[in-house]
């Protein structure tokens, strides 16, 4: 959710930072082109031969809002493995083949698990992409009501769930020699999600 899609939250409520600079001069890849030098604060992020090493660092992000006296916490956005495979290597071709992109976002999962057991009381939110599951969360960070009108016609313009692929639009993404890297990926992001929402249990 942008901060210029939606009207300004209440006053006392969270303000979303969901973009992020390269923070240097260069020249741009056709990428970055495209998104104006800016990224969507993804695991990995930008482009370019070390793209594994380009990601948020959430303990400095902490760090600084502990050195503003501010409140922060995060929510979880995550996807269906396939559909990142079939994003990052049929579409933008941010990798030469299903091998590298799924071994790449193993390690990115990894990173993001092990940055929620650093900070678990900040966990808010644990939202699918795809289907829209967990959208409450960012309602209520943002000040809104779930279940109000006027969150919903904002979402609904702002925002379309992703049709699930068939099993043979899968077969199509992942060539079946290797679906065993996929399979790595699956479990990753499945123990991730599962201790997103053990956090969210036990801040209930």
């Amino acid at each position: 959710v942008r901060t210029s899609s939606v009207p300004h939250p209440p006053i006392g409520w969270s303000i979303p930072i969901n973009t992020g600079t390269g923070g240097r001069r260069r020249r741009l890849g056709p990428i970055e082109k495209y998104y104006g030098g800016f990224g969507m604060l993804s695991y990995p992020n930008f482009g370019g031969q070390t793209k594994a090493l380009q990601y948020p660092d959430i303990t400095a992000l902490y760090a600084a809002c502990e050195e503003a006296d501010v409140v922060c916490e995060h929510v979880l956005i995550h996807r269906d493995p396939y559909e990142l495979l079939r994003g990052t290597v049929k579409k933008h071709r941010y990798y030469k083949n299903i091998r590298q992109s799924a071994k790449t976002l193993v390690l990115m999962v990894a990173v993001m698990t092990v940055e929620m057991l650093k900070f678990p009381t900040q966990t808010a939110g644990c939202w699918d992409y795809d289907s829209g599951k967990g959208r409450s969360a960012v309602a209520r960070m943002l000040g809104w009501d779930p279940e109000g009108e006027e969150w919903r016609l904002t979402w609904d313009s702002i925002y379309s769930p992703v049709d699930m692929m068939t099993p043979e639009e899968r077969d199509a993404v992942v060539p079946p020699g290797e679906r065993v890297y996929v399979g790595a990926l699956m479990s990753s992001v499945e123990l991730m999600v599962n201790t997103c929402h053990a956090f969210l249990g036990k801040k209930a």
